[in-house]
């Protein structure tokens, strides 16, 4: 089992990657190969990747951090971060402060994320648990999963 792992969806229109994190950094090997995929993807053709990220407080350290922002091609992606660790989701606002196209959201806004970056919810979702069967149990995601369907004004629509 992995304490990082991801899926990319890069055919789907519009194109996303989801990764999962555990408590601790990524694997190096893992990250790299994130990494590389994550450079191939920043096409114009493709258009902006949409990112989600599902944490339980774990995430890239200050190395694997300068490789990700050196990859933030003016907006070809737009990450979502989905954590209820203070510390994490300080990072990802500082990192947002300085420019970089991430923001920080608890897990419960997961519907009104995807309904606004205009993917469903139920693909993101199927990809996270593929994403999820080779890495540690994630806390974050069994939020998401049991977190009540939110809209844009964080009124509840049903659950997801």
């Amino acid at each position: 089992m992995f304490e990082f792992t991801f899926q990319e969806r890069l055919a789907n229109n519009p194109p996303f990657v989801v990764a999962l994190h555990g408590r601790r950094k990524p694997e190096s090997e893992r990250w790299r190969n994130y990494v590389d995929v994550l450079r191939r993807s920043y096409r114009p053709e493709l258009g902006q990747i949409t990112i989600f990220v599902v944490t339980d407080g774990g995430g890239p350290d200050a190395a694997q951090r300068k490789e990700l922002t050196a990859l933030d091609q003016h907006g070809a992606a737009l990450t979502h971060v989905f954590a209820t660790d203070l510390v994490t989701r300080g990072i990802v606002t500082a990192l947002h402060w300085l420019g970089i196209s991430i923001v920080a959201h608890h897990p419960s806004e997961l519907h009104a994320v995807c309904k606004k970056s205009g993917h469903s919810t139920e693909s993101i979702l199927r990809v996270m648990e593929t994403a999820q069967a080779d890495a540690t149990p994630n806390s974050t995601l069994s939020l998401i999963r049991s977190a009540p369907a939110t809209n844009s004004s964080g009124e509840r629509t049903g659950s997801l």
